[in-house]
């Protein structure tokens, strides 16, 4: 799992639906373009609110191999994780650092909201 090369994937991806007009904004198709490397990642769960109490532990390696890649984009918001169980903070730790990461480079690149 390079999860710094499927994060490049998912910016062109997003670069794509921004010019087709499958997304009008940058933030949006940041989403969905994190929800696209999410599942190539091989990530089994969906929506964290709906995460079990305790993952797959082969879950939690894959989230401890997204947050050292992405460590730079990880939001320091620590109310984004309030009411979640632990297991699923740290997802959604994971799932917004690829966002972040898509976004910043759409950013980069020009694409704005």
């Amino acid at each position: 799992m390079n999860v710094k090369q499927i994060v490049k994937q998912a910016v062109k991806q997003a670069i794509e639906w921004l010019k087709n007009g499958t997304e009008e904004y940058a933030s949006d198709a940041a989403f969905e373009a994190a929800e696209w490397a999410w599942n190539k990642l091989g990530m089994p769960y969906g929506r964290i609110d709906r995460w079990p109490k305790v993952p797959d532990p082969k879950v939690l390696v894959k989230i401890a191999k997204i947050l050292s890649a992405l460590e730079e984009w990880i939001p320091d918001d620590e109310g984004l994780w309030a009411g979640l169980h632990p297991y699923a903070a740290l997802g959604s730790m994971a799932f917004f650092a690829i966002e972040n990461a898509i976004i910043d480079e759409l950013y980069k690149r020009g694409y704005e909201d």
